[in-house]
């Protein structure tokens, strides 16, 4: 029998194509049609019947799988999802990933000696082996042409120069002295790569390597039954698979729980260092035990619950200071001091800040951002930098992403990090940002969801706190009479920013 697997579209390629089941659940077995006869022993019209008969089982079958989602598809069904949030979700098959043999069947074409064999072209059958057609510039012909004149060319020299200009060796072809035919499909079948790629993304999101690993669990799951009836009665392979994902999803909550012990010791054994201690703490809960190193700063960050670790410390001192040092300058530290008291009252007005009251700040040009992924709701992280001189290659200022009380998507550019304590001890993480400012304009080329943001030149404060993840945005040419800074979005960089992009703007893809 064949297996039948379901898997999921939204896992990441890291899933679907790990080793095992790739994410994917068992959800049936397709009987194969066994041949009661050799097609040798039958006439044309036999093996015509016999292999409509095929099709016409294989084609109930499907009937039967997609009929459980008919109504589904249509209607909706509300599910809860990852994020504890119910939605109202439509199923759907959106690839059905066959071998050539099942491709034939589920298609009704005909097979490998058909006038047209290809599931996906009208190619005739003398025609399978000619890729040449999509390479005009080496095809077999010309090729071949250039051969023949180089084993009539007079001299040895002049053969072997006519040979090199055209980058070829003077061999037999293979199918001559062996009798090796090229004409069969998948040798054909190359001719739509590309096109697969265009339509379908890269390579690697299609691989079908794990549904190839299904057939060795399928038979490890067999050799352990009675070997009869092991499906249509007593369902013997489906439950032994799920016996092996309670015992594979079992073995992986036990090895947490002895990871996740051993850092708890590590740190209690590190307690008589008390600043050794706290940074510990910090790099266990910064991505679930993450092994990175916490920079050390004059000022220590508030707890060690953040999603960010600041890096990178420029300079410590008290801001009135600082902004005296460094404020004739460099234009971005004018006026740092009331702008900052304005801001720090504003967000936090129990504070009662005074003029004469002395703010510590320290300076930072990294920071690390731990996110949930939307799109596999696994960790990630970003690392993003605001450096005038980033290793001596010019200046860099990465962009942000974060909540804004605004509809629609907020993205800012980092230009620099500061840690503030003031009088009370209350340590506060600020982002000095330039906004993106949503605008109308698009290009003439606009695609489908394109965002364009106009790059701001006020600088404003930013809580950490608001902060998400990076973003990329590239840089727009903009209207021909327009001396505005334009940055295109870029949503595409992974899954997890194609989601929260279109999510925030509302926007459905053609």
């Amino acid at each position: 029998m064949f297996p039948i697997v379901l898997r999921a579209l939204w896992l990441p390629s890291e899933i679907r194509n790990a080793s095992g089941n790739g994410g994917g659940v068992i959800i049936g077995f397709m009987i194969m049609v066994e041949d009661p006869g050799h097609s040798k022993n039958r006439t044309e019209r036999q093996n015509y019947e016999f292999n409509q008969f095929k099709r016409e089982i294989y084609q109930q079958v499907m009937e039967k799988l997609f009929e459980t989602i008919w109504k589904k598809s249509w209607f909706g069904e509300p599910v809860r999802c990852g994020d504890d949030v119910v939605r109202n979700l439509y199923p759907g098959f959106l690839i059905e990933s066959l071998d050539f043999e099942e491709a034939w069947s589920f298609t009704c074409c005909r097979a490998n000696r058909a006038k047209h064999p290809c599931p996906r072209c009208l190619v005739s059958h003398e025609m399978l082996d000619c890729l040449h057609q999509f390479f005009p510039l080496r095809s077999s012909e010309a090729m071949r042409n250039v051969v023949e004149r180089a084993r009539c060319a007079p001299t040895a020299a002049q053969r072997d120069k006519l040979l090199m200009d055209h980058g070829l060796h003077d061999v037999p072809r293979v199918s001559e002295d062996y009798d090796k035919s090229f004409k069969f499909p998948k040798q054909h079948y190359l001719i739509h790569a590309l096109d697969d790629v265009r339509l379908k993304g890269v390579l690697r999101n299609g691989t079908t390597r794990t549904g190839e690993g299904i057939h060795q669990e399928v038979k490890q799951h067999y050799g352990q039954t009675n070997k009869r009836n092991t499906e249509a009665q007593n369902k013997q392979i489906s439950i032994r698979d799920e016996d092996q994902e309670v015992v594979a999803r079992t073995r992986l909550l036990i090895d947490d729980f002895f990871r996740r012990a051993s850092q708890t010791a590590e740190l209690s054994d590190a307690s008589s260092d008390t600043d050794a201690t706290n940074q510990e703490a910090d790099v266990a809960q910064f991505k679930q035990g993450s092994a990175r190193r916490v920079p050390k700063s004059r000022i220590p960050p508030a707890n060690g619950e953040n999603q960010w670790i600041f890096g990178s410390p420029l300079q410590y001192g008290d801001s009135r200071s600082y902004e005296d040092l460094h404020g004739g300058n460099n234009p971005i530290y004018r006026a740092l001091d009331p702008r900052l008291r304005e801001f720090l009252h504003s967000q936090f007005p129990d504070e009662y800040l005074t003029y004469e009251d002395t703010i510590m700040i320290e300076i930072f040009q990294c920071v690390y951002i731990a996110y949930q992924s939307k799109d596999d709701w696994t960790n990630a992280e970003d690392i993003l930098r605001c450096n005038s001189n980033w290793y001596n290659s010019g200046p860099r200022y990465d962009c942000v992403l974060f909540n804004s009380d605004q509809p629609g998507v907020a993205c800012a550019r980092l230009r620099f990090l500061v840690r503030c304590q003031l009088p009370s001890g209350r340590v506060v993480d600020l982002a000095v940002v330039q906004n993106m400012k949503p605008n109308k304009w698009r290009p003439k080329t606009s695609w489908d969801g394109c965002v364009v943001f106009e790059e701001e030149v006020d600088l404003t404060f930013l809580l950490m706190d608001f902060v998400i993840r990076g973003a990329l945005l590239a840089h727009a040419q903009g209207p021909s009479n327009s001396r505005r800074n334009f940055h295109y979005l870029v949503d595409v960089v992974d899954g997890d920013m194609f989601l929260r992009v279109l999510n925030a703007i509302g926007h459905v893809c053609n």
